[in-house]
Parts: C-alpha cells; sequence; structure tokens
C-alpha cells in the first residue's frame, strides 16, 4: 500500500528538461561506451546535486504559487498562454527547423508503471495500448544541441520518458499536442516523469523528499509509493522543481484555469532513479444556492 502525507505536519523553466537516461526502446542520444573511463562529471548530471536549504524553500514558494495560478482564476500574475499547437504544424516542412517523427509505434506500458499505485488508477493495462512517439528537431540558430521528446499516450496517461529543450516549443506544448493525436485533452488524468535525471526533481526527491522521510535513497526502491496531497508542504515542493513547473504549465495552458486541480503527486523509485506522477481532476463546483419565496 502506499501511503499519503497528507496528516503530516512538516515545518522544515521548462529548459534542459531531462525526463530519463533511458529508453524502453533502442538509444537516442550518443552516450559514453566505454567500460574503463568513467565520466565523473556525467555520473554528477545522473544523481544530481543535494539541493540547499534556501533552493528547497525556493521550490515550495514557486510551487505555491503556480498552485494558486492553477486553483484560483483571479489570482495575480500568471502569464501561462493557452496552448494551441498541433503535431501537424511541429512537423510541417514548410518551417525553418521542423519536428521529425523518429519513431511512431504501440508499445506495452513504460516498466515504470508497474510501481507508484498505477494499478489502481483507470488505465490500460496489458496489451499494446500505449502510443509511442519519438520527436526529434536539430538544433536552431542560436543552439548546438538536439531537441528530444518522447512520450507514451495511453487513455488517460501521459509518460514523459525523455525531454530535452535546448530552444523551439516548450514541453508543455509539445506534450498537449502529442496526446492530442489520440484523445482528448480533456480525458488527461495522469501525467508520469519516468527514470529522472534533471537538475532540480530527481535531487530533491532522492536528498532531500525521502530522507526527510526517513528512508535512505538505497532502500527506495524497497518501498511501495507516497502520495502528497494537494497544498501540502511537500506537494509545493515539488511542484516548484523544474519538472513540477513544467507540469503545472501543462495544466495551465490546456484548460481554463480554476477548472482543473493537480489533486496529488505522487513518487516512486525502481531500481536506481526517482519515478514521479501527478494526478489530475476535474474541480466539482458547490451549486449555487437559490432563495425561494415562502
Amino acid at each position: 500500500m502506499g501511503q499519503s502525507m497528507k496528516d503530516r505536519n512538516i515545518t522544515s523553466d521548462h529548459l534542459d528538461l531531462h525526463g530519463s537516461d533511458g529508453s524502453s526502446s533502442s538509444s537516442k542520444r550518443t552516450r559514453l561506451s566505454s567500460d574503463v573511463f568513467v565520466d565523473i562529471e556525467q555520473q554528477k548530471r545522473k544523481l544530481g546535486v543535494p539541493p540547499s536549504w534556501r533552493e528547497v524553500y525556493r521550490y515550495r514558494i514557486k510551487g505555491a504559487k503556480y498552485q494558486a495560478w492553477i486553483d484560483d482564476p483571479n489570482a495575480p500574475g500568471c502569464n501561462v498562454r493557452p496552448a494551441t499547437l498541433t503535431l501537424e504544424e511541429m512537423i510541417d516542412n514548410a518551417q525553418p527547423y521542423p519536428w521529425v517523427i523518429e519513431e511512431s509505434n504501440y508499445q506495452f506500458e513504460h516498466l515504470a508503471l508497474r510501481g507508484g499505485g498505477v494499478s489502481s488508477i483507470h488505465i490500460a493495462r496489458g496489451g499494446k495500448n500505449y502510443h509511442y512517439t519519438y520527436l526529434r528537431r536539430d538544433p536552431g540558430p542560436n543552439s548546438y544541441q538536439v531537441n528530444e521528446y518522447e512520450h507514451h499516450v495511453g487513455r488517460g496517461i501521459l509518460v514523459a520518458e525523455r525531454i530535452f529543450r535546448s530552444d523551439g516549443p516548450y514541453w508543455c506544448e509539445a506534450a498537449r499536442a502529442q496526446y492530442s493525436v489520440d484523445y482528448n485533452i480533456k480525458t488527461l488524468r495522469h501525467v508520469a516523469f519516468v527514470d529522472i535525471t534533471d537538475e532540480q526533481t530527481g535531487p530533491y526527491i532522492r536528498y532531500e523528499l525521502y530522507p526527510r522521510l526517513g528512508i535512505e535513497w538505497l532502500a527506495a526502491g524497497r518501498q511501495d509509493y507516497y502520495e502528497f496531497e494537494h497544498g501540502s508542504v511537500e506537494y509545493q515542493e515539488l511542484l516548484g522543481t523544474r519538472l513540477g513547473v513544467s507540469m503545472a504549465c501543462l495544466v495551465l495552458s490546456s484548460f481554463p484555469r480554476g477548472t482543473m486541480k493537480i489533486t496529488k503527486i505522487v513518487t516512486w523509485s525502481t531500481a536506481t532513479h526517482p519515478q514521479i506522477r501527478f494526478v489530475i481532476q476535474p474541480v466539482i463546483r458547490e451549486p449555487v444556492a437559490v432563495a425561494t419565496a415562502a
């Protein structure tokens, strides 16, 4: 059983995101192949650097801000615009730097979805029900790095396996465009980032969140999963990390503000990498009482 952090009382931008360092299909990015030489800097990038208390505090403040923007259509300061980008526009050869669909097929669910409480949610299990797409774009005039978006899409769920943006559209735009190829965006209920190796979310989970819960990271794979409820300290800190902000922007750019809510954030571990799933649900408004004459 997973553990909910709802009752815990603990007081204590979309650029260059790495959804993973591996792939369920063939390896896309050139990797070090030598068994003798170990790239220390590469290992540091994979594991990340423990965040300082100031960074954790900034995550919480930023996460609370994005939470307010999602929940309250009148909260000031939000400049995230509605997304309109389509996959057809991304791959249009009339563009100077069009995206290319390097691979597109139907696959089984990602291995990471065998954990994290996914068995209790209503998504397709078994069979090749997930539309896998690997999008790639050559560097633009102001960049030297390739852009990559790699997703698995099933009804109600989007799994981000690789995200690397150097320039061009933000991840939230590309993710919405890819999901919308198969399903109406209104059906989206879960977004998972698997095998996380980014510079903020992964290190926060590994070095701050789990030790705070009394869990050494080496033992995290033996745990089940943890749920962090809407508005909790950990929820806001996770939402304020880079992948959390990207997820918040997906909600803000895909739905009218105040109509959808990220109700909880789920974390778990498989092997050595953190995994994270965001749960989104429609906001049910209380009925308005109407006075009637006696």
